[in-house]
């Protein structure tokens, strides 16, 4: 007797790959965001160490597996990322031996660090529980794969960039600007091409299926579309993998579960 009548799709499915944003990734847009920001190099760093600090719950001495298993859990929430920016100024002005009420002016560069990776973290297939502890749903928008040539391109030319113009601050900002334009356009032609391979794929059928969920490969063009569908006593889940740009299946497979 089926015990869920309708039961997620497995998280191993969802978790195609390396669910985080890779930390290079981070580092280089802690820096964008730092220079934008014009911030001398001490609290540039601090904000660095802050958008990468989240990843801590990655790291295992006895594991790989293990530290896959406990990563983006309660320390990738809103209410950890307030608490981390409380601890990483209290640290920096303690070493730097600044008056203590500079901790309030370093907390909001901290947290512009801290929400830098939570937003990208979002944007990739690794689910996190972001409003833990007041909810424990997991949340993840599957528009890129975890490690993204063109979004990572971007990133390190607008740093070269920023170096190369050193002291320009009008132009960093432009530099900066048009980075965050590129990037969200590239986030905006994945969230079109996940949906056309989700819709490509329920139209296969009529629209029976369940629940479909377009997963992303390094290619905006190429996603696996997972298709739920009830299987006896169980659930069938088809894995499609779509060529979204001209709506053509290349390739099939398929998982039951009870």
């Amino acid at each position: 007797m089926r015990q869920d009548k309708n039961p997620p799709i497995p998280q191993q499915l969802l978790q195609a790959g390396e669910p985080q944003m890779d930390v290079l990734s981070h580092t280089l847009l802690g820096f964008i965001i730092g220079q934008a920001l014009q911030l001398d190099t001490s609290l540039q760093l601090a904000l660095i160490v802050s958008s990468i600090s989240l990843d801590s719950d990655a790291l295992s001495i006895r594991s790989r597996e293990v530290a896959f298993r406990s990563h983006r859990g309660p320390l990738h929430s809103i209410l950890a990322a307030i608490a981390a920016s409380l601890l990483i100024a209290t640290g920096y002005t303690i070493l730097m031996r600044l008056p203590i009420q500079t901790v309030f002016t370093v907390v909001p560069i901290c947290f512009t660090g801290l929400s830098s990776h939570l937003l990208l973290d979002l944007f990739t297939t690794g689910s996190m529980i972001a409003l833990w502890p007041f909810s424990r749903k997991n949340l993840a928008l599957n528009l890129t794969h975890f490690f993204d040539p063109p979004f990572l391109g971007v990133l390190i030319l607008t740093v070269f960039l920023i170096i190369y113009v050193k002291t320009d601050v009008k132009l960093i900002h432009i530099i900066a600007t048009v980075a965050v334009a590129f990037l969200a356009l590239g986030l905006g032609v994945r969230h079109y091409e996940k949906n056309r391979a989700a819709n490509f794929v329920k139209g296969l059928d009529g629209g029976t299926a369940f629940e479909i969920v377009s997963l992303p490969t390094i290619r905006p063009d190429r996603w696996w579309a997972v298709r739920k569908t009830p299987f006896e006593n169980g659930y069938r889940y088809e894995i499609y993998r779509v060529d979204s740009a001209r709506n053509k299946i290349l390739g099939k497979d398929s998982v039951e579960s009870p």
